[in-house]
């Protein structure tokens, strides 16, 4: 799996910010301007919750089209192909 990350080749399910071409991760730009953006309310000290409050306040989609949660936005941020966070 780090093998597939590392290259971005899909391994799992596609993560929020990329978008699938064949086996190949590539980065979507709409989802890795709200990663970045995100990643800056987050340096500015905002929480978890008040990160997903506020991009469902803008109804803005999960990957799934579901509502953000605290625990949706951690994920977001912890993943490593999301160089932009």
């Amino acid at each position: 799996i780090q093998h597939k990350k590392a290259h971005h080749r899909v391994y799992n399910h596609v993560p929020y910010g990329f978008t699938r071409y064949g086996d190949a991760l590539v980065p979507e730009v709409g989802e890795q301007a709200v990663i970045g953006r995100v990643g800056q309310l987050r340096v500015n000290g905002w929480t978890l919750q008040r990160i997903a409050d506020e991009l469902n306040g803008e109804a803005v989609p999960t990957k799934k089209g579901n509502q953000w949660r605290a625990q949706t936005v951690k994920d977001v941020l912890d993943n490593s192909l999301n160089v932009a966070a």
